[in-house]
């Protein structure tokens, strides 16, 4: 029985081999190729939806009136700490959480004991003002009309007993990126005022 295997045969075999290792070597650049243009696409995505989320979203700041508000409430003096808070981005923003307290310590961080309140929405360019009582400094000074009636007062202090209010703040805006402000006044008894002691924002 003759062999059906001839020289024209080896020759077809072996160009079909050949044919056949290119087809799979530019079958697999293709791929490798679409790939990373797939890889290239996605990160362009990303960096899009995160430049928009950086142009679009919410941008809280707050600012603190320099003096103390004071009034009369059941016959006792009271002073009161007024704020506001503004968005100046361009998107709402959610506030997840809102902390505020007032202290009278040396000025050393982690002793205030903050309160969670004011949880709400607010809008593109809006602001909303927020008065707090202050219960918990008990060294205040008052000066009075020629009524007897409160009209200004301030914290007592000195070298090693300073005043300090806090604020901090956590909210939502597109997407589910929580931001944070946070915020520290000190009482200045040079100009008897609040004076901005550090801030933060991301």
């Amino acid at each position: 029985m003759l062999s059906s295997w001839s020289p024209t045969t080896t020759t077809a075999a072996t160009g079909l081999w050949f044919y056949t290792g290119k087809l799979y070597t530019a079958t697999a650049k293709a791929v490798n190729d679409g790939e990373r243009s797939i890889n290239a696409a996605v990160k362009s995505a990303n960096t899009a939806e995160r430049s928009l989320i950086g142009l679009e979203r919410p941008h809280i700041f707050v600012r603190i009136k320099p003096k103390l508000k004071v009034d009369m409430y059941e016959g006792h003096e009271q002073a009161k700490v007024k704020f506001i808070i503004s968005n100046y981005g361009r998107f709402p923003a959610e506030i997840a959480c809102c902390r505020f307290d007032i202290a009278q310590f040396k000025p050393v961080s982690n002793q205030i004991a903050l309160r969670d309140e004011y949880h709400r929405g607010i809008g593109a360019n809006k602001s909303f003002p927020i008065t707090v009582s202050i219960a918990k400094v008990e060294d205040l000074i008052f000066d009075y009309d020629g009524n007897g009636d409160p009209i200004s007062a301030k914290p007592k202090g000195h070298v090693s007993l300073e005043t300090f209010f806090t604020i901090e703040l956590r909210y939502k805006g597109l997407g589910d990126e929580v931001y944070e402000s946070s915020y520290v006044w000190r009482w200045d008894h040079g100009v008897d005022r609040w004076t901005l002691h550090q801030s933060r924002r991301t």
